[in-house]
């Protein structure tokens, strides 16, 4: 494959680090599943691993909210501050996973645009909007804000409703 003319090896490092942090926080949340649903792991990703991540959101969303409808607890507050967050988290990392991009404004930088090629006509994204340019560095700052989420998001599972994780026990990955 010859190199991208704008996407340095850096930047390639930095996209595999925000989705590899992000698939590593859907684990998590099968595992949450699993515990909710008074079933295991394998169980939950039969159900839930080809569902779209939006519909396994609100998924969770209603499983916690069965328990916990009062919005102004400490729980709750916790967990829509945590869920905020996810939704922060997953435009990062669907802007690393599925952007094409090109040259950005700033140097070292890369700038994206989706493509959306759903129905006709086809649509794209990023044109006529103002886009942010990329840096390897940015790349990674949003790997471990996610990775701080992934963690944020196990710890209040494993302190709230009793969902084990390997990693909290031993801190390695999931």
């Amino acid at each position: 494959m010859a190199p991208h003319p704008y996407v340095t090896p850096k930047h390639y490092e930095g996209i595999g680090q925000v989705v590899v942090e992000w698939a590593r926080l859907e684990t998590a949340m099968i595992r949450v599943f699993g515990k909710l649903l008074n079933g295991n792991a394998a169980e939950a990703i039969v159900i839930f691993w080809h569902m779209a991540y939006r519909d396994r959101r609100d998924r969770l969303i209603n499983l916690v909210l069965l328990n916990h409808e009062d919005p102004n607890t400490a729980l709750r507050k916790e967990f829509d501050t945590l869920m905020t967050r996810m939704e922060a988290a997953y435009q990062i990392r669907n802007t690393a996973a599925h952007s094409v991009w090109t040259k950005g404004k700033g140097p070292d930088t890369i700038s994206p645009t989706v493509i959306k090629a759903k129905g006709a006509p086809l649509k794209i994204s990023g044109h006529n909007i103002d886009k942010e340019d990329f840096s390897a560095r940015r790349f990674q700052k949003e790997a471990e804000k996610i990775e701080r989420l992934g963690k944020d998001f196990r710890e209040f599972f494993s302190a709230n409703f009793g969902v084990e994780f390997p990693s909290i026990a031993k801190d390695s990955p999931d």
